[in-house]
């Protein structure tokens, strides 16, 4: 799958998802400061999306 698919297959999820609430968005404090790094990119990503 090249990445151009994985863009269009992404798109069409999060499109399906337009509407839907979620309840309860949780973070627990990283164990490592690695994983503190990797959450602060998912966060970042994640913010248009609150």
């Amino acid at each position: 799958m090249n990445t151009q698919d994985v863009i269009r297959l992404a798109s069409q999820y999060l499109y399906r998802l337009s509407g839907h609430t979620f309840d309860v968005l949780e973070v627990s404090k990283p164990v490592t400061v690695d994983a503190a790094v990797n959450l602060s990119k998912v966060i970042s990503k994640l913010s248009p999306l609150v």
